[in-house]
């Protein structure tokens, strides 16, 4: 069981031959298997230091977010369980994992440093147990026969934001039949001595959306957003132009009492609390950050092409699905 073993991780392996650093690109990871009969039970328990994403054939496992939920990684982390019988049929399947860096890799309070609770890289741990009509059970885990690769997402970190470039993007990856060719091996790692346990809070869910009330500009260029209340989450935005373009969001939750209608960060310390897209140019595309969250009612947005609509933004609220 996980709560015996030790978090096994893996580090990612960029197709360019950079080595990944402590700030460096989340991962991507993918296992293709191949079931000659569905399962009448599939189960999958997982874990990382970091946080992670987890699909299969495209299809999130849950909507939670932040898995796993803060502890104290120095003692323990906690694992999450899923029951993923109704994704999976006879055929060929994908287990997909994009792994930020979530609180474990992110700093804390006061300190700059990044990986406050313990030494880079991100990790994941993972078993997927299939049992079948006949009494027989087999055990998928998470080991150097996965692929990976750099991911889109640039930087993310819980406080600061995060960065993504659309134009990075591999349509596909955590589908069967992606050609994964350019992709290496993930690497095991050594163990680390910390306590893993079953979660036994609710989990981070999105919990509802809430549309800008007012939104104006105090000068060229640009735009402020007003959600009319206080939230903590995230904005999703919806946006058309050329590839490169980069739109930049920073979060607030007061305006600049000396400005005509600036926000101002300055009640938030240190935080950053800035998300950037950069579009791939594809048409309609919308954004949603995957491992950062935001106190705010404000958005300002630049480098929008045009005058963005009211509803180019929307304030995503997320907590602890009580």
């Amino acid at each position: 069981t996980l709560e015996d073993r030790q978090v096994a991780g893996h580090q990612h392996d960029p197709l360019d031959g950079d080595t990944a650093s402590a700030a460096g690109r989340p991962p991507l990871l993918r296992k293709s298997i191949d079931l000659k009969v569905p399962p009448v039970r599939a189960r999958i328990y997982a874990t990382a230091l970091g946080s992670y994403r987890l699909p299969i054939d495209g299809v999130p496992v849950r909507r939670a977010v932040f898995t796993p939920d803060w502890t104290d990684y120095r003692d323990r982390v906690t694992y999450q369980t899923y029951d993923v019988t109704s994704l999976l049929r006879a055929g060929h399947h994908t287990l997909g994992v994009l792994l930020g860096a979530g609180w474990y890799a992110s700093r804390f309070g006061f300190s700059s440093k990044r990986y406050a609770y313990g030494p880079p890289p991100v990790r994941f741990l993972l078993e997927l147990h299939l049992t079948y009509a006949d009494g027989r059970e087999a055990v998928v885990g998470s080991d150097s026969s996965w692929l990976t690769a750099p991911s889109p997402v640039l930087i993310s970190e819980i406080y600061d934001g995060e960065t993504y470039d659309a134009r990075l993007a591999q349509p596909g990856w955590d589908r069967p039949g992606f050609d994964a060719g350019r992709w290496r091996h993930a690497i095991e790692l050594p163990p680390v001595a910390i306590t893993i346990q079953p979660q036994a809070m609710p989990p981070i869910e999105e919990t509802d959306s809430i549309r800008p009330v007012g939104r104006w500009s105090p000068k060229p260029g640009v735009f402020v957003f007003d959600l009319g209340q206080n939230i903590a989450g995230w904005a999703r935005l919806h946006v058309r132009g050329r590839a490169g373009t980069r739109v930049q969001m920073r979060f607030a939750e007061i305006l600049d009492p000396d400005s005509s209608g600036n926000i101002t960060q300055i009640n938030l310390r240190s935080a950053k609390a800035t998300d950037t897209y950069v579009l791939g140019g594809r048409g309609a595309e919308t954004f949603t950050p995957h491992f950062t969250y935001h106190g705010f009612r404000y958005i300002e947005v630049t480098g929008f092409p045009g005058v963005p609509p009211l509803g180019a933004v929307i304030g995503i609220v997320a907590h602890t699905a009580l």
